[in-house]
This record gives C-alpha cells, structure tokens and sequence, in this order.
C-alpha cells in the first residue's frame, strides 16, 4: 500500500470521528455529578426465625455518585413482620444522614456509608415478604427499595411424658399405705414447668 492511499485511509478516519463527536448532546460531554444511592446487600434474607423471637439484619447505605448523598427517610413499606431498628449508633442511618462519595477508595470511614438494621419477628408460621424504601437526594433513584424474607417457624413446646400410665394399688388394708414411682419426663425442645 502506497503512503498517499495511507494518508488518504487516515484523513477519512479522523473526519468521521470528529463527526460522531460533533453529533453528540452537550449533556454527553458533561462531567458526572450528583449522588449515587447503592446499597450492600440489595436484599435481606433471615431464613427460619421462631416466632415469638425476632433475628436482625443489616445492610450498608453507600454513595457511588461525586456529590454528597443526604438518605431523608427510612422506613418499612411492606410486611408488618419487619421493622427498621433507630437510635442505633455510630453509624447507623437516621432521618437527615449525609453519606460522602468514594466508597470504594476509604470503605472504612462512618462518612462513606451508614448502615440500617431491620429486624424480623414472625407472628405465624410460614414465608413473610416485605421492604423497606430508603429515600434520598439520588435523583434518578429518589427512593430505594430493598427486599425482605424471612421464615416463621413454631416457637419449640414441653411435651410431659409420664410412666406408667396407669398405676393399680392392688388391695390395701384400711390404716395401711402403698407407695408406688412414677417418672415424669420433658419430651420437648422447652422447659417444662410445674
């Protein structure tokens, strides 16, 4: 291939770059901005929980944007067995939290995240399902929402178990006594009480 077909290949390839370029939208070119709500894990999965007790779960609020992430509200929308633990400290969101951007550079730093912890307490048997909506200043995700499970299983019983059954005192004489055993057992996962 001669240098002036070379040239000529090279001339093209430049023009028609410097055209898509010129096609673009102005809001293509602009630099990122704003915040960026994620959260770690998107979902919480608590597995079997007896009822009548409750188990806790966490997830991590995190910024992915360049612009300060402001989380305004935090709450349960779904699934009356599931509700969000306040007051926790120290880095646990509340109403009005900012979370910073560079997550991935100090994960370790209380302004680069927060955590949310909701708990699971059962009230019957089976599979409950809910969520909780994390809303902010994220513009193109104003509310987030993660999912909820958790399984209720029944809360363990005493099972007494006593033997014999039946006892037979034979004859006694009038003025005499028999003393007969019996044995009184806990079949059960519980306590038994008196």
């Amino acid at each position: 291939m001669n240098s002036s077909v070379s040239s000529l290949r090279l001339w093209m390839s430049c023009l028609f770059a410097a055209s898509v370029v010129a096609w673009l939208p102005a809001a293509s070119l602009a630099a990122p901005s704003g915040p960026e709500i994620d959260v770690i894990p998107d979902s919480l999965v608590y597995g079997s929980t007896q009822i009548g007790s409750g188990t806790a779960g966490s997830f991590a609020v995190i910024n992915l944007g360049f612009d300060e992430l402001v989380v305004s509200a935090i709450a349960v929308t779904s699934g009356s067995d599931f509700s969000v633990d306040f007051g926790l400290t120290p880095v646990y969101c509340e109403s009005s939290t900012p979370v910073i951007p560079g997550f991935d550079q100090e994960p370790d730093t209380d302004e680069r995240r927060c955590l949310v912890r909701v708990r699971f307490t059962p009230s019957a048997v089976g599979i409950s399902t809910g969520e909780v909506t994390i809303s902010s200043n994220d513009a193109d995700e104003p509310n987030f929402v993660v999912s909820l499970q958790g399984t209720g299983v029944p809360a363990p019983v005493a099972e007494i178990d006593v033997d014999p059954v039946y006892i037979d005192f034979m004859t006694v004489a009038v003025g005499s006594s028999v003393t007969r055993e019996i044995t009184v057992s806990n079949a059960g996962p519980d306590s038994l009480v008196p």
